[in-house]
């Protein structure tokens, strides 16, 4: 009985070992065509976020031009408003040493 069951196991063991191999084979074929899946996935993404830094790069070269042009025209609109403060002050000067003489002669024609 033991020979009879030792052939059976063999026989069983021979013809599990070949479909026990196929599989194997067939899971690796599978991880390799994952890995083959994922590299093409990968390089999209990659040229997807070179093109990305791309667009990001000329816009930040844009606005900076943009941001220089805008602060020449607050530099100027400054350099305006400097002058026309400037110029307030000196008319406020003029008008506070007119007052300052109609007060005083206000003063000596009263006495």
């Amino acid at each position: 009985p033991f020979i009879l069951l030792n052939l059976a196991l063999s026989t069983l063991a021979a013809i599990q070992a070949p479909l026990i191999m196929m599989s194997q084979n067939r899971s690796s074929d599978y991880d390799r065509l994952q890995a083959k899946n994922d590299y093409r996935v990968n390089q999209k993404s990659e040229q997807g976020i070179r093109l990305l830094h791309t667009k990001i790069d000329h816009l930040v070269q844009q606005d900076q031009s943009d941001l220089l042009e805008i602060q020449k025209l607050q530099t100027e609109m400054l350099a305006s408003m400097t002058q026309q403060i400037a110029v307030l002050q000196a008319s406020n000067q003029e008008l506070l040493g007119k007052i300052r003489h109609l007060e005083r002669t206000d003063y000596s024609v009263s006495d």
